[in-house]
């Protein structure tokens, strides 16, 4: 059997203790020692490291009744260790400002920059903008990006949307901001922010699925998030739905992009009604439309639903999640779809699953990515903390 070093135990607890406290705080010593399972002098020993760092402080006393001595609460000192969540979207990026909690201090919202160079000024301006008298505080900042990244090496394969190939995306950021970097897929993010704030949090098989300029999706099982072998798992987009259809941006016929993606919408759209619209993205533009009585926009939607439900269907049948969500800009055309979404994915469930998985709109909004990217830079920022 292999011997764990007494440095390895030491670091777990720390990270154990730590991380209770974030996420259960204001919790007293006693209650982190028997919740888990540590001595009270162990407890007290690591509090103390942290509170010596300025990430622990004491808030107040716990009441109780009876005689006995009160209980002291403990919860994060974030005030001087901020983080930058960065969302690199598609068409829009979004940066929020947070403390060691998760609490949101700030947030951006604006368009994003295509092509490596522009791409990185846009960053560093951005998070300097954020930031703003704070930067000393930033110990940490965490991306989100599309398409098939490589978060161990920070590596972007291939972002066709940002118009990147094969590019050192942390190594690049990490000179420029000298601070913490950490990277990951952005639907890969919204699901790590739906299981710690939003509506996976209890659940323990879960599937998100991502509309927006792509479709992409990620999934939990057993409380764990699914990587796939390279990273690369969850690009449903690309299952091929209507044989010989459009090409997609992947060089295929038929993605489930080309008829349920922003984009695929917009070319659907234009096809049917002989109007070419200014932006290939702009799918709110055909939802407007749809929701004034368009007839081309409502057949646009109702297409992009069943193909859509067909899809999830699937995948459900593949993963048997308790429930699916679903996030991304196109949500908000949910009222569009979702019948004949609903309809098709119940035709093509296997009977078992009828009528047993809840579809649902994220709870987290148009900020889950950036809400995800901070999430994942205050865990490495604590086991950095923890590792010393």
């Amino acid at each position: 059997m292999k011997k764990v070093s007494h440095s390895s135990m030491r670091k777990s607890n720390r990270l154990l203790v730590v991380k209770m406290i974030k996420d259960l705080g204001p919790i007293s010593r006693a209650d982190i020692s028997r919740k888990t399972g540590l001595t009270k002098s162990t407890v007290s020993e690591i509090v103390s490291y942290f509170m010596d760092m300025g990430i622990v402080k004491e808030v107040g006393a716990k009441s109780r009744y009876g005689i006995g001595r009160k209980g002291i609460l403990l919860d994060m000192d974030s005030g001087d260790h901020l983080i930058v969540g960065y969302d690199v979207g598609t068409i829009n990026s979004r940066v929020i400002l947070t403390n060691l909690k998760g609490e949101i201090i700030r947030e951006k919202r604006f368009k994003t920059t295509r092509g490596e160079k522009d791409l990185i000024e846009q960053i560093e301006k951005s998070i300097l903008d954020i930031a703003r008298e704070d930067w000393e505080k930033i110990v940490e900042i965490g991306f989100g990006v599309p398409g098939m990244v490589d978060h161990k090496t920070g590596m972007i394969i291939h972002s066709p949307n940002l118009g990147v190939r094969n590019f050192p995306f942390l190594n690049v950021i990490s000179d420029v901001v000298k601070k913490r970097v950490v990277m990951e897929h952005n639907v890969k993010l919204m699901m790590i922010a739906e299981m710690v704030y939003g509506s996976a949090k209890n659940h323990s098989n879960v599937l998100l699925i991502n509309i927006g300029p792509g479709i992409g999706s990620s999934f939990v099982s057993e409380g764990h998030l699914v990587r796939g072998s390279r990273n690369f798992s969850g690009e449903i987009g690309h299952i091929t739905v209507v044989p010989d259809g459009d090409v997609c941006r992947c060089g295929r016929r038929g993605c489930l992009e080309t008829v349920s993606a922003a984009w695929g919408i917009v070319r659907q759209y234009e096809k049917k009604s002989g109007e070419k619209l200014l932006d290939m993205y702009d799918a709110n533009e055909v939802a407007k439309r749809a929701k004034n009585g368009d007839k081309n926009a409502i057949e646009v939607f109702r297409d992009a639903g069943k193909y859509l439900g067909r899809v999830l269907a699937y995948t459900a049948n593949i993963l048997d999640p308790e429930i699916i969500l679903i996030g991304g800009g196109l949500s908000k055309s949910w009222d569009l779809m979702s019948e004949d979404l609903e309809i098709e994915f119940e035709e093509n469930i296997i009977p078992p699953l009828q009528g047993n998985i809840d579809i649902s709109i994220s709870s987290l909004g148009e900020f889950s990515t950036a809400i995800g990217a901070s999430t994942i830079a205050i865990d490495d920022f604590i086991i950095s903390l923890s590792s010393s």
